[in-house]
């Protein structure tokens, strides 16, 4: 954190990072989710750039999603691999496509 705080440009840091609670199932689903994300031809490089991956967190079978993709097709195609994973109960898709505004830069 100290090093984003210093970096040129940035106002503020906030860090408000949480870790899953530890889950032999969540793990489980968590890796299914992967597999069935990472395993879809369009969604494949996001596996292999470091800097662009789809960031995949269980919490008692819920799925979140959060990341930036490059097109609208991937954030859906993302939510709907992920969904249809045996033993998962509900998907949040927070993935932001690029250049594209998400819903809070949308209001005045």
């Amino acid at each position: 954190m100290a090093l984003v705080a210093t970096t040129p440009g940035v106002k503020d840091v906030v860090g408000e990072i949480e870790v899953d609670p530890v889950s032999i199932m969540d793990d489980r689903t968590r890796m299914e989710v992967a597999r069935a994300i990472y395993s879809f031809p369009s969604l494949t490089r996001y596996s292999m750039d470091p800097a662009m991956p789809i960031r995949i967190s269980v919490q008692n079978g819920n799925v979140e999603l959060y990341g930036t993709v490059s097109t609208t097709g991937d954030k859906e195609a993302a939510f709907l691999r992920a969904n249809g994973v045996p033993g998962v109960f509900s998907v949040k898709n927070y993935l932001l496509v690029a250049n594209q505004p998400n819903e809070a830069q949308k209001q005045p």
